[in-house]
């Protein structure tokens, strides 16, 4: 009723785009361009995406997308697959005809196997995407918590909150939707004081990345956050805990400095790895946890 969501199934699963929450009118109209423009998209794997980060410099070089639209130092709009260290030059007119048509290119290309597939996994057999000739803006640094050019970026503990919270934020001003487990009030000039809020780029919190865990996910062993609040302040700056529920690390898919993954019997410990890799120390119970001897 409110019209969040597509007329039928296979066009909301079509519409896997995200857009830099620093986005200009002109970037806005894009998106909405390349969401009409999907209903001509080969049907493409459930995780495939598009990502429109196209700001001065990317800031979304970390964030997972199979088609990216970025600039390069001059300013060019470029159509880059994920993967590829160049890209198609462009233009916010044909960037959505130009996307599909990279999107029928992995396709037939053999990008997709047994439904799925991505798209830096296509390149790394050693396939080049056509027209890549350009190279992205060196990437900006992930944005943190305070007052920015374009309002005040608030964090919230684990990417969760109330909806209160949201409601009393909503009421400060236009809210955006960001990648990094914050909102973005557009044009705020003073940072809120509501309970929750995490303001500040220190906060230890952080740098722990951690999944709901037992008993919300069946998948989980154990319980993790309260373990998770507990070692946050023992991470040194600079450096990233994940602690999954089980070895599928959904809460962070890539490798951490140190992940804790909860079993039967105790925790894995992976040491520059990701959930799934193999433990340097398996089964270590939760009161043993010492970061000082693991960091």
């Amino acid at each position: 009723a409110l019209d969040l969501i597509d007329a039928d199934a296979l066009a909301e699963a079509r519409r896997n785009i995200l857009v830099t929450p620093f986005a200009t009118p002109e970037t806005d109209a894009l998106a909405a361009n390349l969401a009409h423009a999907l209903q001509d998209a080969p049907v493409l794997p459930g995780k495939f995406g598009f990502v429109l980060d196209c700001a001065a410099a990317p800031i979304m070089a970390a964030i997972a997308g199979d088609i990216r639209l970025e600039r390069t130092p001059d300013g060019t709009l470029i159509l880059r697959a994920d993967g590829a260290t160049l890209g198609q030059p462009t233009t916010f007119e044909t960037a959505p005809q130009d996307a599909i048509a990279l999107a029928h290119w992995f396709v037939t290309s053999g990008g997709i196997t047994d439904g799925r597939g991505r798209m830096a996994a296509l390149l790394a057999k050693g396939l080049t995407p056509p027209g890549a000739s350009h190279h992205p803006a060196p990437a900006a640094p992930t944005p943190t918590p305070g007052l920015c050019p374009q309002g005040a970026l608030v964090g919230f503990e684990f990417g969760q909150m109330q909806a209160e919270t949201l409601t009393a934020l909503a009421n400060i001003g236009p809210l955006r939707v960001t990648p990094w487990r914050m909102l973005l009030i557009e044009g705020a000039t003073t940072l809120p004081t509501f309970p929750g809020l995490i303001l500040t780029a220190d906060n230890p919190i952080l740098r722990v990345e951690a999944c709901t865990g037992a008993p919300a996910c069946l998948q989980a062993h154990r319980p993790v956050r309260a373990l998770a609040r507990a070692l946050a302040a023992q991470v040194p700056q600079g450096k990233r805990l994940h602690i999954s529920g089980c070895a599928k690390g959904c809460a962070h898919p890539g490798p951490a400095d140190l992940t804790l993954v909860a079993t039967a019997h105790g925790f894995d410990v992976i040491r520059a790895g990701r959930a799934s890799d193999t433990p340097y120390i398996s089964a270590l119970p939760e009161d043993q946890i010492d970061l000082k001897g693991l960091l």
